[in-house]
């Protein structure tokens, strides 16, 4: 209604299409708060957390903003309704997700993100499943732990029958 537009078919495709998007840089971002580990004892998990996911995600998430908020920018350049209004769409989600992820979302993880393992479900699993998600040592590029995991090359070849 800002624009003057009414609730139509275009605008209902652009916001049906542009919601997985709004919530995209957020997503990598708590993943990769999630994935840092930190040392016992660090004064403050938390932040330093938060410091290494800026440090590793910030530079690709801004990269990605950038590459769209382009995209967004030469849609507006066309004469077709439908492509002129979803880059408007496209442009604003873009611009509002990327700055509530940085300037609301990481500093919001700085002072309630979770710690440790809280919010978990891995030890949960380490119980269900003890095999898979136990505290066995993992292959460095298999989820599989170390003592079950065979590689391609260490297969015994089959014998072949003599005739």
């Amino acid at each position: 209604y800002l624009l003057g537009w009414e609730l139509g078919m275009i605008e209902s495709v652009s916001i049906t299409v542009l919601v997985g998007l709004s919530v995209d840089y957020v997503v990598h971002f708590a993943v990769h708060y999630g994935h840092v580990k930190v040392s016992e004892g660090d004064v403050s998990e938390r932040h330093k957390r938060v410091h290494e996911t800026v440090a590793e995600m910030g530079p690709t998430v801004l990269g990605g903003a950038a590459t769209s908020i382009g995209a967004a920018l030469i849609l507006l350049c066309t004469w077709i309704q439908f492509f002129y209004k979803f880059g408007i769409f496209f442009l604003f989600t873009i611009m509002f997700s990327y700055l509530w992820s940085m300037f609301f979302f990481l500093p919001l993880m700085s002072i309630i993100g979770p710690e440790g393992d809280f919010l978990s479900i891995r030890p949960l699993l380490a119980k269900i499943f003890p095999r898979f998600f136990g505290t066995t040592k993992t292959h460095p590029h298999t989820d599989l732990p170390d003592t079950e995991y065979k590689s391609p090359q260490s297969k015994s070849p089959k014998s072949r029958p003599e005739n």
